[in-house]
């Protein structure tokens, strides 16, 4: 495949060896395609970003990217799961924001990359 012109390589479908690196945005997506429907928070999404890139994103780069897949339709706001007592008492997941991805995101998606700890 190297013998063939840069312009036509640019062309061609990708094969799983010459994969580009996903970005933030793209991670993002095939989190959210491959999670449980419910919904997925910032938190699941900044570690699974850090762990498939070995990158930290910033929590208000990703706020202004939710917005923006949220204008484009490519993701909605979850609804926030019931909240859950805790051994002690205190209540779990309360004030937290779940994001689910759109028929229209699924098919923007990018498959998803199994990560471990």
């Amino acid at each position: 495949m190297t013998t063939l012109p840069k312009a036509l390589l640019k062309e061609l479908p990708e094969y799983a060896n010459e994969r580009r690196k996903y970005n933030a945005k793209e991670l993002v997506l095939a989190l959210m395609a491959n999670f449980h429907p419910a919904g997925v928070t910032t938190k699941d999404m900044m570690v699974y970003v850090y762990r498939a890139n070995k990158t930290v994103m910033k929590r208000n780069y990703l706020y202004q990217m939710l917005y923006r897949l949220r204008k484009a339709g490519l993701v909605g706001e979850g609804v926030p799961q019931t909240p859950r007592q805790s051994a002690n008492g205190s209540r779990l997941n309360e004030g937290t924001k779940y994001f689910h991805i759109t028929e229209e995101g699924r098919q923007v998606a990018r498959p998803y990359i199994p990560v471990t700890d």
